[in-house]
């Protein structure tokens, strides 16, 4: 590895790019960064992993929050994973057109309110703009082959997948018909949105997708949903409506967790599994009508946990149910046909 008076580097073939420049560790104590277009006559080509960003193990913690401006030269072909990851100072940064692709994490957790995906991006990691709560708007360039925007929320090319909703748009949302998928983190914190309807288009819904939406009031998952994912809707502390449509087969881990204004629930009869910690602490929740026909139907540990009000509890006597499952509960709960075991 080499040095510069700010920058730690490697050069290697990169790209397709001949003793290209991949920088690997910012060393200086700058809050306005201006990232060479060359070192040593050489490209600036690869903004490598944590650069900026807060590492892995939680080193660089500090330095990413220095980071006010950036300014990317137009040598620069990737930005890596966690490049700008925690950098929550940085409020604005335009990606120059030489981008083909940005990585996993790349600016997570960072400041940024809007942001502008060039023609040139062919591939976005997962969570790239994950976590980014004042993110307003995603735009993206008219000719870009592989995504697309409409109304700032972040699509693949043919809207068959959401991949980012900016967290500062507010209101109801009604997902397109064309999309089969949303992602992982989708709507994380999205602390404005006070409803969503999802159309029966939509296969899957990736974990964490509605995280701590703390307006969101309620939801209908069509019967195109046979999974919920873990904490697909955990920390929702409005939500009082879910309405389950089809055939859903497993309620994931955590997937309703701290939903506090949560009053009832009916778990479709199709469900095989609700998971650890998936009620946990939904402690307006009075009534559960649990109608599972799965001989092998199993509700898990500490699922049901620390819901103080819930006094009424329906469920067939075949259902395997962990000790831990409604622990913390009222001491007046009324379970039938049910066995504890």
């Amino acid at each position: 590895m080499r040095k510069t008076v700010n920058f730690e580097y490697i050069v290697a073939e990169i790209n397709g790019v001949e003793n290209g420049i991949e920088i690997l560790n910012y060393s200086g104590s700058d809050s306005d960064v201006v990232i060479p277009s060359k070192i040593d006559g050489k490209p600036v080509t690869v903004i490598g992993p944590s650069v900026f960003g807060v590492e892995e193990d939680g080193s660089h913690y500090g330095r990413s929050h220095m980071i006010k401006h950036v300014i990317i030269p137009n040598s620069v072909i990737e930005i890596d994973n966690s490049a700008f990851d925690d950098c929550t100072e940085l409020t604005h940064i335009t990606i120059p057109d030489s981008v083909t692709k940005i990585g996993e994490r790349a600016f997570a957790c960072s400041g940024l309110t809007h942001i502008t995906i060039p023609d040139g991006v062919t591939e976005i990691g997962d969570d790239a703009f994950g976590y980014c709560t004042n993110l307003t708007s995603i735009d993206v360039g008219q000719n870009n082959k592989n995504y697309t925007s409409e109304d700032g929320i972040l699509f693949n090319k043919d809207k068959t997948v959401l991949i980012k909703y900016p967290s500062v748009k507010a209101g109801t949302y009604s997902v397109p018909n064309t999309v089969t998928k949303i992602e992982h983190g989708a709507f994380y914190e999205c602390a404005g949105l006070t409803g969503i309807t999802i159309p029966n288009s939509v296969t899957t819904i990736g974990a964490s997708a509605f995280k701590g939406c703390t307006g969101l009031k309620w939801v209908t998952i069509p019967d195109s949903i046979t999974e919920i994912k873990p904490d697909t809707f955990s920390d929702c502390t409005a939500l009082n409506e879910v309405h389950f449509f089809g055939e859903v087969t497993e309620i994931g881990d955590y997937a309703f967790r701290n939903c506090t204004s949560l009053t009832s629930i009916n778990v479709p009869d199709t469900v095989k599994r609700i998971g650890e910690y998936a009620f946990y602490n939904c402690r307006s929740l009075t009534t559960v009508d649990i109608e599972l026909r799965n001989n092998k139907a199993k509700i898990e540990s500490f699922a049901f946990s620390y819901c103080t009000a819930l006094s009424n509890v329906r469920m067939p006597k075949h259902v395997t149910v962990d000790e831990s499952a409604f622990s913390g509960c009222c001491d007046s709960m009324n379970i039938r046909s049910a066995a504890i075991i």
